[in-house]
């Protein structure tokens, strides 16, 4: 009989980092996208240019992450970019007009960027060999 395989911390860290990098900061908004529209603050071709941002500044998030986190240290770099959406989806919540939400928008898709380009590897590197089967599904789940 084998022991029931237990889930390293490191993984499921890691993987709530993908939930709020991807899921959360690259397309949090577009739930909400119908409401700002009927309530004015953007029009159609705006919704698409606050996508274009996201997208923009996950993409650079994605190309620096490895580099920041070599900077700042993975932690430093994690809790920068979590710190990062969650002023972001705050001040996104006020209408500041199109230039104010594509700021924001830009900036949750950095952070979301560099937290798929850095949680990942950093959570494999410390999780045992023999998990990390595991660990790399509930990153993916994430």
């Amino acid at each position: 009989m084998t022991a029931k395989a237990k889930l390293h911390p490191a993984a499921l860290a890691a993987g709530a980092c993908l939930l709020s990098g991807i899921g959360l900061a690259r397309f949090g908004y577009v739930p909400m996208f119908p409401a700002m529209v009927e309530a004015g603050w953007v029009g159609g071709a705006g919704g698409g240019l606050l996508g274009a941002y996201n997208f923009a500044g996950y993409l650079l998030g994605a190309l620096l992450g490895r580099r920041l986190g070599q900077r700042l240290g993975v932690p430093g770099a994690l809790d920068l970019c979590m710190g990062l959406l969650v002023l972001s989806f705050l001040a996104c919540g006020w209408q500041g007009g199109l230039a104010w939400l594509a700021v924001w928008r830009g900036l949750a898709g950095f952070g979301g960027g560099v937290l798929m380009a850095v949680s990942g590897p950093a959570a494999q590197a410390v999780v045992p060999p023999a998990q990390r089967g595991l660990a790399g599904g509930v990153l993916t789940s994430g």
